[in-house]
């Protein structure tokens, strides 16, 4: 048996509720056949069949949210059979279109006459739909072109989609054959009496599908044939483009633009698509505000969009200040592509710096490009002749422009732009309020999209406008069709230009490097296997040079004596500021040098290993290129930029009578006033108490004491002032004399404090810190101890522990003292409980038997309790402080909470071997305290419980069981 259900398309479009009354009447079917085909009431389960014009999944798309309630509909059916509308050709063809034998002649002349230019007219753009035609389906499908039957078929289907509309009026096959059918011999087109030649076009599609369109959509329609029927220069066309507008929206895959639009208004074959005329009504739909351009292509405004471009439209006239705030953002956004950021000449990149009329657009840079803005061209040849004067000072010779004007094409996107951000910024944060309809959530979308396309369109504009500027550099003017095509050509023949102007002693310091050569030149041994770029030659700046047989440091090198001339000029005035690093990169890297941070370092480098200059970073000051500390500076990049780097001095008079003053109150010993005696009574002194503090040291390794970083300091100091030169003694003395007597001092008070009894003293302060309290925390000590082992700890921890000697001995005593009390009370406590338990074991009258005749089997019955009761040499050993005890406090703690579970398995093991060995009954053992486990008031509760207690005993002796009870 077959049921079929014809036309569910309409059944369900109808509500949403009617998809799950369908669902469950298939379901119903299928599960009462399957009842009585297992009942063998029927020979075969039913077959149930549903048609539908369209495919349900189009039928349902109109039916907010009930896709899930298709799917489990369609899982009802086990076979789905899609039948496409390709058909439709054929059949509007044969019913409707099908011509006579006589009248296919001339439309086949008239197609291979006009096949070309047919072809031209009718093309879409940006889409993937075929719209070539041969000779067959233009006969066949004429007076239609043939692509569009898939037009309408997709315009009926949006038809049904629109808000209001019949859920089950679509693009079914009747429904094309009717519409060609009318727009054959309807009033309204008429092409039954139109001469050969005469095409379909979408607003002829129109007159017949106008009375299916909303009402604001025909009432849009209206009021554009009103507002242009007087217009003289639109004959029509207004209207004709509003209405291909209209439909086209209701096909998602084709884009509305003019090149479309004027495609399906082709009306005649032989005629060229009327692109001119189309963009044109375009033009004057939107000045009237009935259409808008999306990202889709144009659309009939709705109400609420009308409003939004009503809004919209105020905002198009930004202040001069947000003008150029727009063109700034905008020349940033040009200026920050890689291409634009830097320019390469002779091994050196130069960062560009974006100047625009006096602010900076993006980054500092080496190479100043100043942007000059004119509005139009008079004020463009004033500006021109403004910064020829200004080029020409002095304090301007370095500074490079670039003068261009604007465009009032330009203009209009600014207004455009500015109104779409004010847009865009105020109804998105009233989305993010949640305080926008979905209309106006819409147009947002289509807001940010035109933003966008506004901003790409204005930089391209800009772009378009200095391509065609003047660039100025020391009163020469250089126009842009003079040094390229593109910007960025034009501006690297410029930056080529004007760099070698800038920067003069580039060429000085202009070498390919790797990075590494400041550190090469002070790890080498000698002077031979350097970088080509040491020596002498075209790649080289002769900064090694041979002196007889040995290679030696040029100083005299043009590069060097410029830095070093530099550097003596900045110290003789007293500038330190201008000696670190970061301002010697900023000094050598600008005019007129242009030099790169690591050609700066090589020389910097160079110049130090030749003992020229001198390094302090870090508050240590650097002569002896071969301490390996002295090396960051070079080769470290923050190290590099914070260094200071200065000239090598003689020592004067002063300075030397200081450094005396100072080692006298070391030593208290006179020393001659000279470089040399101030030099090696200090470097004696460095190698005394070098030779004091190893043991020193070793101790404080081997006892982990507080003390090492300090040592390890004092350490690296005396190894400094060993090797150190004559010069740097003394002005270690000079500045540093005070601190290191402290520190020797403090030294010799460890040297003296640290004997054998105070190691002891910490020895037992650790133990208490470490091992005592981590037993002794889990037994809940009081805050006081706390404190006290808190405090303990930060003495131990601190490198001033030698001046809190009492306090760490009185805190240990109490840890300790605490730890042994406790101890003890829980040993006793243990003692008693294990005792007791064991007591009443041997009381048992079981006891004397077993005891007399397997003692063995006696002993292991208590050996779980004996070994708990302890020892009283471990607690006598804990009592003296020569050990912590066999058990921890928790383990003592746990044993006594575990004495009566192991009392009770003793018990019951005692009266289990009690009774002999020939008892084959299973043992079973009842606590009685199971069945009285709450208060008994009443006599009635008390024979319950009793009852309960009978019961249970009665189950296990029916068993044949022999019951302990405990």
């Amino acid at each position: 048996m077959v049921f079929i259900i014809d036309e569910v398309g309409q059944h369900v479009a109808r509500s949403g509720d009617k998809i799950e009354d369908l669902r469950a009447t298939i379901e119903e079917f299928g599960k009462v056949g399957k009842n009585l085909l297992k009942a063998k009431k029927i020979t075969a389960p039913c077959w149930i069949v549903v048609t539908s014009q369209e495919k349900l999944d189009e039928v349902v798309a109109a039916i907010d949210s009930k896709r899930v309630e298709l799917a489990k509909l369609q899982d009802r059916f086990r076979y789905r059979v899609d039948l496409a509308p390709s058909d439709i050709r054929e059949v509007a063809t044969r019913r409707v279109l099908a011509k006579k034998g006589e009248a296919e002649t001339p439309l086949k002349k008239l197609f291979s006459e006009n096949q070309g230019q047919l072809n031209a007219a009718l093309r879409l753009e940006r889409t993937t739909r075929r719209t070539d035609i041969n000779q067959a389906d233009f006969v066949h499908f004429y007076p239609y072109p043939p692509h569009y039957i898939d037009l309408c078929i997709g315009i009926m289907s949006g038809i049904r989609l629109q808000p209001g509309a019949p859920r089950h009026y679509g693009g079914s096959n009747r429904t094309i054959i009717k519409q060609a059918y009318e727009m054959l011999v309807s009033d309204r087109t008429a092409f039954a009496t139109k001469s050969i030649g005469a095409l379909v076009t979408l607003d002829k599609v129109f007159e017949l599908v106008e009375g299916n369109l909303s009402n604001e959509r025909r009432t849009d329609i209206y009021q554009i044939a009103d507002r242009f029927k007087n217009d003289t220069d639109d004959h029509g066309w207004g209207l004709r483009v509003a209405k291909a507008i209209c439909l086209l929206e209701f096909i998602r895959d084709l884009p509305r633009t003019e090149t479309n639009l004027a495609a399906v208004l082709v009306d005649e074959v032989g005629k060229p698509a009327p692109l001119a005329e189309v963009q044109d009504a375009v033009k004057r739909l939107n000045t009237a505000q009935f259409v808008r351009n999306t990202e889709e292509g144009w659309k009939l405004q709705t109400a609420q969009e009308k409003n939004w471009e009503t809004e919209r439209r105020s905002h198009l006239e930004p202040k001069p200040r947000e003008r150029n705030e727009l063109t700034r953002a905008a020349l940033q956004q040009i200026f920050d592509e890689p291409d634009f950021k830097t320019f390469r000449h002779q091994n050196r990149s130069f960062r560009v710096a974006i100047g625009l009329d006096g602010t900076n657009v993006g980054d500092e840079g080496e190479l100043p490009l100043t942007l000059c803005v004119a509005d139009d061209a008079d004020e463009l040849s004033r500006r021109i002749e403004e910064i020829r004067t200004e080029s020409q000072q002095k304090s301007r010779e370095n500074d490079l422009y670039w003068l261009f004007c604007l465009t009032p094409e330009i203009d209009d996107l600014v207004g455009e732009l500015h109104a779409s951000r004010r847009m865009v910024d105020k109804y998105s944060q009233l989305s993010a309020q949640q305080k926008i309809s979905p209309d106006e959530a819409t147009c947002l979308q289509d807001e940010k999209n035109s933003k966008n396309g506004y901003e790409t369109r204005l930089r391209d504009k800009l772009t378009e406008a200095m391509e065609h500027g003047t660039s100025m550099f020391r009163s020469v003017q250089k126009d842009a069709s003079a040094l390229g095509k593109s910007l960025g050509e034009t501006l690297k023949k410029l930056f080529g230009t004007v760099v070698p102007d800038l920067y003069p002693k580039l060429q000085m310091g202009s070498r390919p490097l790797k990075g590494d050569e400041a550190e090469q030149i002070l790890k080498a041994a000698d002077l031979k296997a350097l970088p080509i770029v040491f020596y002498a030659g075209e790649h080289g700046l002769g900064l090694v040079v041979k002196d007889g047989l040995k290679n030696v440091v040029n100083t005299n090198a043009d590069i060097a004596k410029e830095v070093l001339d530099y550097l003596k000029s900045e110290h003789s005035y007293g500038n330190k500021d201008t000696r670190m690093g970061k301002a010697l990169e900023k000094r050598f890297g600008g005019t007129p040098y242009g030099w790169e941070r690591d050609m700066l370092r090589l020389i910097l480098a160079t110049l130090f290993r030749a003992g020229e200059i001198e390094v302090t970073y870090q508050g240590n000051r650097f002569h002896n290129y071969q301490d390996p500390a002295s090396r960051t500076p070079f080769t470290n990049n923050p190290a590099f930029r914070s260094s200071l780097f200065s000239p090598r001095q003689s020592i004067g008079l002063r300075t030397l009578t200081q450094a005396v003053q100072q080692l006298e109150d070391l030593t208290g010993e006179e020393v001659d006033v000279e470089e040399g005696a101030i030099a090696a009574a200090f470097k004696k002194i460095a190698a005394e108490e070098l030779g004091k503090l190893y043991p020193l040291k070793a101790l404080a390794e081997a006892h982990r004491l507080p003390i090492l970083p300090m040592l390890s300091d004092y350490q690296q100091t005396l190894a400094g002032i060993q090797s150190s030169a004559s010069d740097d003694c003394v002005r270690i003395l000079t500045e540093n004399g005070k601190e290191f007597g402290e520190t020797r001092d403090k030294v010799r008070n460890l040297r003296e404090s640290l004997d054998a009894g105070a190691i002891d003293v910490l020895r037992h302060a650790r133990q208490a810190t470490d091992q005592v309290w981590q037993r002794l925390v889990a037994y809940d000590p009081s805050s006081k101890l706390r404190s006290t082992v808190e405090e303990l700890k930060k003495q131990l921890a601190s490198e001033s522990f030698i001046d809190s000697w009492n306090e760490i001995s009185a805190g240990t005593k109490n840890v300790l003292e605490a730890y042994r009390s406790a101890y003890c009370e829980l040993f006793d406590h243990r003692k008693e409980c294990y005792e007791s338990a064991i007591g009443e074991i041997r009381n048992r009258p079981e006891w004397g038997s077993l005891a007399a005749t397997n003692p063995t089997v006696a002993t292991t019955l208590l050996s779980p309790l004996q070994t708990r009761v302890g020892s009283e040499d471990d607690k006598a050993a804990v009592q003296i402080g020569t050990s912590l005890g066999y058990s921890s406090l928790a383990e003592m703690t746990s044993d006594i909470a575990a004495v009566e579970g192991l009392k009770s398995s003793a018990l019951f093991e005692l009266q289990k071997l009690s009774l002999g060995g020939d008892k084959k009954a299973p043992v079973r053992k009842v606590r009685v305290s199971d069945f009285f486990n709450k208060p008994i008031q009443t006599e009635d509760e008390l024979n319950k419980t009793l009852q309960l207690l009978r019961d249970s005993l009665q189950k296990y002796i029916d068993e044949g069981a022999i019951i302990i009870l405990e």
